[in-house]
């Protein structure tokens, strides 16, 4: 499914959080935003789900616009997944999944399958709020899983920020499953070894303004990311023959 930007800002009092951005998710692929602090991220995501609105332009899912349709009618087609879980009232980690069936009715076998999908049975009766933030995040990612169709999309801010190595791991591999599945997925990240080994394309963001867009391999370069965030960077060989993009300490830092 197709989810486009068309010429967005989004204004907070006398700061455009957002500045005339122009953009479409690739259906059935994994794209990532990355870009520095503040550079607009999380307010692009927000506005493309219909949380925030847009002062000017306007957002379409398929064939919705996103600012006037029924929160019922996204939901039915597109989760998104906050960069902080926040659940207001004394769930267990079920019923938060559970709660993703809200829009499209109850479907016990979905939530069963996505609380299977990444591992979390043994967490599924504790209640939310004594979870970590990183089990917080995977039951939030659970509920995604458990409401968005295969052919939806699914926008993710910042979703294993709190997490381990290893957990991290299996949500790039579910996140990769769901993928060939059909799901079309946004992503917001700063960590560009993981954006690197998962997203298809690569949106770049800075000051409000998206100012790179295209294939990860084009993107993903030294010379456009330190345009966008202040630093050189260089490529090192990895053993498997890949590579790893990374910061070139200053002489400073070299010295310490």
């Amino acid at each position: 499914m197709t989810l486009r930007a068309e010429a967005i800002t989004v204004r907070f009092g006398a700061i455009e959080a957002v500045r005339e951005v122009t953009a479409s998710l690739s259906p059935g692929a994994i794209t990532a935003v990355i870009g520095p602090n503040a550079a607009g991220k999380s307010t692009l995501l927000r506005a493309l789900v219909g949380v925030v609105r847009p002062e000017h332009g306007r957002v379409r899912l398929g064939d919705l616009d996103v600012h006037r349709a029924t929160a019922r009618a996204i939901a039915r087609r597109l989760a998104y997944v906050a960069q902080r879980p926040v659940v207001a009232a004394p769930f267990s980690a079920r019923e938060v999944v559970a709660l993703g069936r809200y829009a499209a009715g109850r479907n016990e076998r979905r939530v069963r399958a996505a609380i299977d999908e990444l591992d979390l049975g043994a967490l599924a009766d504790r209640p939310f709020a004594t979870l970590s933030v990183g089990q917080q995040q995977m039951v939030t990612l659970a509920r995604a899983f458990a409401q968005v169709p295969d052919d939806g999309v699914l926008v993710l801010d910042e979703p294993t920020s709190a997490m381990d190595l290893r957990h991290v791991r299996q949500v790039a591999a579910r996140l990769r499953d769901r993928r060939r599945r059909g799901l079309s997925i946004l992503i917001a990240a700063h960590d560009l070894t993981i954006v690197g080994a998962l997203a298809d394309e690569v949106w770049i963001m800075v000051d409000g303004r998206l100012v790179e867009a295209g294939p990860t391999d084009v993107v993903l370069s030294p010379d456009r990311l330190e345009r966008a965030f202040g630093v050189p960077f260089t490529r090192l060989a990895r053993p498997d023959g890949g590579t790893i993009l990374t910061t070139i300490p200053s002489p400073e830092e070299s010295s310490r």
